[in-house]
């Protein structure tokens, strides 16, 4: 390598040329730099550990979503050249590792603080992870802006829709049991669910998923707390949420007796005899054969999605 390098790149904390850089590293750390071998040694121990190939391909990505914001904040006709813009010109910030970047996680180089006053090198203790929090959610995940509504990350199953549907496979790991595209080649419908804890059922044609900026956040009941618990296991199955009770819902999730933990059709759902609350499936029954699905829609209860991730 011509000069001096910057960072070192390892494959895995068992190879041996990584073992043998910790072990010129710990030697290099208290090197007596009046030396010529010190100053090399010193130089050693200025680069610090080995970094994780993820690191570079995360920075090469962070680079090309910075600059082409940067293209869509400025106007689409105008053209970066090439050698204007680089990771190590104009985008610095990209190239500093935080601890987890590193492949032993008891070194941490030469990192000093991050954004919030955070040392990257140490544990972090309760306290200052409460901080930490505390200072993300003010800068609503737009670091270096003013404060502002924290934007809406898709989730998974909505990047993976994205994608060709002969890739969607991918995607579905073991704990995926409700996403519709497997390895062994089977298909069917995106599951989608409507969480019966709302006074009225939304609109027909109405879009939400019950996420930032869903404005039937608000309009949530209470007494439906296990509804909109089991929430949190739909989404990582991957189920898709709608807040509207409309054509393209497939699950009511609603309170069931909690004997009952299979779903059940909309032919044989009979209010009095399944649900907790009858009145109030009489009226789910209602709205989904006035929207036209009673032949494709079933009713599930939390019991249910505690049975799919438990499965």
């Amino acid at each position: 390598v011509d000069g001096s390098p910057d960072y070192v790149l390892g494959g895995s904390p068992d190879d041996p040329r990584v073992i043998a850089h910790y072990e010129g590293l710990k030697k290099a750390r208290s090197a007596n730099t009046s030396t010529k071998k010190g100053q090399k040694l010193a130089e050693v121990a200025r680069v610090g550990g080995v970094l994780k190939w993820s690191f570079i391909y995360s920075a090469v990505q962070k680079f090309k979503t910075e600059v082409e914001s940067t293209i869509k904040q400025d106007g689409e006709s105008q053209t970066i050249l090439p050698n204007t813009v680089s990771i190590k010109k104009t985008h610095g910030h990209l190239l500093k590792p935080t601890r987890l970047d590193y492949l032993r996680s008891d070194d941490g180089g030469l990192l000093g603080d991050d954004f919030f006053g955070l040392d990257l090198t140490q544990d972090l203790s309760l306290v200052a992870f409460k901080r930490a929090l505390q200072a993300v959610d003010r800068y609503g995940g737009n670091v270096g802006t003013k404060r502002q509504k924290r934007s809406t990350l898709p989730t998974w199953t909505e990047m993976a829709l994205q994608q060709q549907e002969n890739m969607r496979w991918a995607v579905a790991g073991p704990i995926a049991k409700l996403w519709p595209y497997q390895e062994s080649g089977a298909r069917g419908p995106v599951k989608i669910f409507f969480p019966d804890m709302f006074e009225d059922f939304g609109s027909i044609r109405g879009k939400g998923d019950l996420r930032n900026k869903d404005p039937r956040c608000d309009e949530i009941i209470d007494g439906y707390g296990s509804v909109a618990a089991s929430l949190t296991l739909v989404r990582p199955m991957g189920g898709l949420v709608s807040s509207h009770l409309n054509e393209s819902v497939t699950h009511v999730l609603c309170e069931l007796r909690r004997d009952i933990t299979d779903a059940v059709s909309f032919v044989d759902f009979m209010p009095e005899v399944h649900a907790l609350y009858a009145e109030r499936a009489r009226r789910l029954k209602r709205r989904v054969r006035a929207i036209g699905r009673s032949d494709d829609v079933v009713f599930v209860s939390p019991e249910w999605v505690t049975k799919a991730w438990e499965e």
